[in-house]
């Protein structure tokens, strides 16, 4: 079987699709959707977070997660 070569996620500053991922990136990152996750009963919750922006990344960028 042959593999395929990945290619690095590369991006600049001003890429529309960047800009608009940070600014989610920011709304994610905040102590209101902390406190809204623990609510939830999501734990850990920092964890969750990162979780959650490495998913939003493979989405934005097209990317398979491995």
């Amino acid at each position: 079987m042959m593999e395929k070569m990945k290619t690095p996620l590369i991006t600049g500053e001003k890429d529309p699709k960047w800009v608009l991922l940070g600014k989610i990136i920011g709304i994610v990152s905040s102590r209101r959707v902390k406190q809204e996750m623990a609510k939830q009963g999501i734990s850990p919750v920092n964890l969750a977070g990162t979780m959650f922006k490495i998913l939003l990344i493979a989405i934005f960028f097209s990317v398979d997660i491995s």
